[in-house]
């Protein structure tokens, strides 16, 4: 049941699922043959795979490079020394 939560949860789900919807009922009209209907579902979630594989890669490269990055440490600036 979480894999539909998580399908349901972003906007590539969504309109993966409204496109397979479309198609399906394009199949049920006869206007879309079972085997084109295959076919476009598989590319239709091969993509939404893709794409949340692209996006969460893209999210760990920004948090590595943000936790890799060594902070940089404040040197205090050198006084001149003033003679009396």
């Amino acid at each position: 049941m979480s894999g539909i939560k998580d399908l349901l949860d972003n906007e590539k789900g969504v309109l993966a699922v409204l496109v397979l919807i479309a198609a399906t009922v394009l199949a049920v009209l006869g206007k879309l043959s079972i085997g084109d209907w295959k076919d476009m579902t598989t590319a239709i979630f091969g993509l939404y795979a893709g794409a949340t594989a692209l996006h969460a890669s893209a999210q760990a490269f920004a948090q590595r490079g943000q936790r890799g990055l060594p902070k940089a440490e404040a040197k205090p600036e050198a006084k001149p020394e003033v003679k009396s």
